[in-house]
């Protein structure tokens, strides 16, 4: 429920489309290098670096982290 101006809107929260933006390919790099290192990532920096990816640079720095983690 949320009330503002005297409105009133009721939206059933599991009928809600999810929205996630969408971020520079630097940004979700840079998260997945903090991630790397072991710093911890908010729930919404975790979705972004989750994938999958369409950006070739992108699918690249995942496939060298994960063989880094070797």
């Amino acid at each position: 429920m949320y009330a503002l101006d005297t409105r009133v809107v009721r939206q059933d929260p599991q009928t809600m489309p999810a929205y996630v933006s969408t971020a520079p390919a630097w940004v979700i790099a840079d998260l997945m290098l903090s991630a790397h290192r072991g710093q911890p990532l908010t729930a919404a920096e975790q979705a972004l670096t989750a994938g999958p990816f369409v950006g070739e640079s992108l699918q690249w720095l995942q496939r060298a982290l994960v063989d880094l983690s070797k």
